[in-house]
Formats: structure tokens, C-alpha cells, sequence
């Protein structure tokens, strides 16, 4: 897992165009950090599992 301060710094940019601050960004970034993880967890049981 991406640490959520250096995900933030990364999609600073995005979440500015958004409109989002504060806990509001917080939020989203912990979210798609959690929802990223999940995917790349499915992805190796997908290739462990055939």
C-alpha cells in the first residue's frame, strides 16, 4: 500500500481540478488507495488461482 501522504501529493493536482480539500481529499485518497489494493490483491489470486 501506497502511503496515503505521498498518494495525495501524487493526485494533487486531480483532486485541485476537483474541487476537493481537506478531509474531503483525505477521504478520496484512502479510498482509492484501500480499492487499489483490493484490485491488485484480486489480480494475484487471478493468476495464483488460473
Amino acid at each position: 500500500m501506497i502511503d496515503n501522504e505521498v498518494l495525495r501529493g501524487r493526485m494533487q493536482a486531480e483532486l485541485d481540478v476537483l474541487g476537493l480539500a481537506g478531509e474531503d481529499a483525505d477521504k478520496v485518497v484512502r479510498e482509492l488507495n484501500f480499492l487499489s489494493c483490493l484490485l491488485i490483491e484480486a489480480t494475484r489470486e487471478r493468476r495464483l488461482n488460473g
